[in-house]
């Protein structure tokens, strides 16, 4: 069977025990835009299916590539007695979709500068190297002259 891994932050995972006494893992997704502040969408995995990465600064779960995960996010469904009423928008997601939803924090940097116009062609240092070092040759260096520090009178 093929398998696809996710990888993830120690932060975006919480561990919790299900109802029927088995260990779980609740995974949160960042929202793809850092201006949206609706609640993050997530899912969940047995906590035998999260792995902490050889340097331990991070998680890991394979998931099979055909199979798919359900996806919650919480929504404000309306409004009672001056307080938000929250429900679950619950979906089934593939899991190499899933791969790039937990995963969106890679290109976060990339799509922003595929959008600058491209940078001027810079002249090389190692070009300007060799008369820098002719100049720098030409030039006699002037040597300070020293003054010793008056003496002490005991």
């Amino acid at each position: 069977m093929e398998e696809l891994t996710i990888k993830f932050g120690k932060g975006l995972c919480e561990p919790f025990t299900a109802s029927n006494g088995k260990e779980m893992m609740r995974i949160r997704i960042p929202n793809v835009d850092p201006a949206d502040k609706t609640p993050w969408a997530q899912f969940v995995l047995r906590a035998s299916q999260v792995h902490e990465n050889k340097y331990g600064k991070g998680l890991w779960a394979k998931l099979p590539v055909d199979g798919e995960t359900l996806v919650s996010k919480p929504y404000v469904a309306g409004e009672k007695d001056g307080k938000r009423v929250w429900e679950n928008d619950t979906r089934s997601v593939p899991n190499t979709e899933l791969k790039t939803m937990v995963e969106a924090y890679k290109t976060r940097g990339r799509e922003n500068q595929d959008h600058h116009e491209p940078k001027e062609d810079r002249e090389s240092a190692v070009g300007r190297l060799g008369a820098a070092k002719k100049e720098a040759g030409s030039r006699v260096p002037s040597r300070p002259t020293r003054t010793k520090p008056a003496q002490m009178e005991k």
